[in-house]
């Protein structure tokens, strides 16, 4: 127990600092936030509201809203609080070296980077690390239950059952417990919110996001993990890492448009595996090094986001908004600005998926006072951009948005 207390000093300056810069971001983290403000003000998840996961993520969510209020500090602290709670984890599962695990999992970039984003993963890795610490103090049933959480926060929490249960003792009873458990709350859920939860959380996916991926996103992944993720793997020559890694691998290439965050399960892993060399070895400090040299690709590409805050100043709150997801969502979570038809899932790539014919006739019948575009919506319609030069007048524009109104 010697190291406790500066486990606690580092879990707790890290929930500090992490709190502290937890603002507005430029990250689709806000459709998460809205989504369950708007169920915790009585909209029915999957039928007046797209989402394309599972509930816990916004049960949780939720929740807090009702006893707490909507705000964006009660909003991330869900993700801070899973990120710290993954770091005590760390330090629980890892056989030795233990505090020397947390340090490493506080120098991923990964971690860091989505420490503060509440896009769902932090929260289901956190259900897995206590699957698994559940597994090590031998209580296989309880475990397979915290499992399910995590494959009903994200379903990709599935693909990390094998290693789980590889790592932690081969225990059927916990894989039963596991399997049982989903089997049920899937029924449970389809028979609560009906044919609208499969069609949002499955039939959608397999319509627009399973594919050959493409290798640009590869590279995020390559330059963050990579040099961790081999070292470990072949230099250390950790079965079980491998077997994280080939995980990792099989979600990368499964989706035709992969994001960082969805191998954000592993990382917590991979420390607790990486504790397990010898500090001593040269290699080690390589590996260090590598870790902190793949940091200037986060601090790089951190966004200024004073233009976010500067277009949501200039919106007129109570006109009705169409178009940038992101823009959207906070405009509505911040000021309860209407949004075109509920349309709080305006992802280009998702209205695409609608077909750009049917989103603009939709508009035409009843055009949104304010529409806002971003680069990526600029792109993507020469349908949209053709009514919009239409039917709207400019408002104003940013460096990368361009803000209409609807014409007098």
């Amino acid at each position: 127990m010697a190291l406790a207390k500066p486990l606690i000093v580092v879990v707790g300056i890290f929930f500090s600092l992490s709190l502290l810069f937890a603002g507005i971001i430029y990250s689709d983290d806000i459709f998460y936030f809205n989504s369950a403000k708007q169920a915790a003000n009585g909209a029915l998840l999957y039928t007046d509201l797209f989402f394309a996961h599972p509930p816990v993520q916004v049960w949780v969510l939720s929740a807090l809203f009702t006893f707490f209020g909507a705000s964006l500090f009660i909003a991330r602290l869900v993700p801070v609080f899973c990120a710290s709670a993954l770091l005590v984890l760390v330090y629980a599962l890892a056989p030795k070296n233990k505090l020397f695990a947390v340090v490493i999992l506080l120098l991923m970039p990964g971690f860091l980077a989505f420490s503060r984003s509440g896009v769902g993963m932090l929260l289901a890795g956190m259900f897995v690390a206590l699957s698994a610490f559940a597994l090590v103090r031998k209580r296989p049933v309880l475990a397979g239950v915290l499992f399910s959480f995590a494959f009903f926060t994200r379903y990709l929490a599935l693909m990390y059952l094998p290693f789980v249960f590889f790592m932690y003792g081969k225990n059927r009873r916990f894989l039963v417990s596991a399997l049982t458990s989903i089997s049920i709350g899937f029924i449970s859920l389809t028979l609560m919110y009906g044919l609208p939860f499969i069609e949002n959380t499955l039939f959608f996916h397999a319509a627009t996001k399973i594919g050959i991926t493409q290798v640009s996103f590869l590279f995020d992944y390559a330059t963050l993990n990579l040099f961790i993720l081999v070292s470990i793997a072949f230099l250390f020559k950790k079965h079980h890492a491998l077997l994280l890694l080939a995980t990792d691998a099989f979600i990368l290439f499964l989706f035709s448009a992969p994001f960082y965050h969805y191998v954000l399960i592993s990382l917590p892993f991979f420390a607790v595996v990486l504790s397990e060399v010898k500090q001593k070895d040269v290699v080690l400090f390589a590996l260090l090094f590598g870790i902190l040299l793949a940091h200037a690709t986060i601090i790089s590409s951190l966004q200024d986001n004073s233009e976010l805050v500067l277009v949501l100043s200039r919106l007129d709150r109570n006109a009705t908004l169409f178009g940038d997801p992101i823009v959207v969502n906070y405009a509505s979570f911040l000021y309860n600005t209407p949004v075109f038809e509920g349309e709080y899932d305006s992802f280009p790539q998702h209205l695409g998926a609608k077909g750009w014919g049917d989103v603009v006739m939709r508009l035409g019948s009843n055009p949104p006072q304010t529409i806002i575009m971003s680069d990526e919506f600029m792109t993507q319609s020469s349908v949209l951009n053709d009514f919009i030069a239409q039917t709207y007048e400019l408002l104003f524009n940013t460096s990368h948005f361009v803000v209409f109104s609807l014409s007098k």
